[in-house]
């Protein structure tokens, strides 16, 4: 993981570097790339609580690097799904469930 993340900052470096000197040669005035967003998708959640702290604690010290697992990624994926095959009726019952 480390490894990835440390790739990524050097890709973002080299992609903030190649999009300077394309502008500066082709005079792109609209080519900007101030800061990229990087994301790295990796393995799973730790079941293990020590190294799921480990993690944890790793992850929230990145600040360059967003890392999400594909467990993770998959959640936000059906949880996307759900709300855009869900139809107004059905949503509009839930609210009122909550009421």
């Amino acid at each position: 993981m480390t490894g990835g993340a440390n790739q990524l900052v050097g890709q973002k470096l080299r992609l903030i570097k190649s999009i300077a000197a394309k502008k500066e040669e082709e005079e792109e005035p609209n080519i900007q790339a101030w800061s990229v967003p990087c994301i790295l998708i990796i393995g799973r959640l730790p079941e293990n609580k020590d190294e799921k702290r480990s993690f944890e604690i790793y992850r929230g010290s990145q600040k360059d690097v967003l890392i999400i697992t594909f467990d993770e990624l998959l959640a936000k994926l059906v949880a996307l799904h759900e709300f855009l095959v869900t139809k107004p009726d059905e949503v509009d019952e839930d609210i009122a469930k909550l009421v």
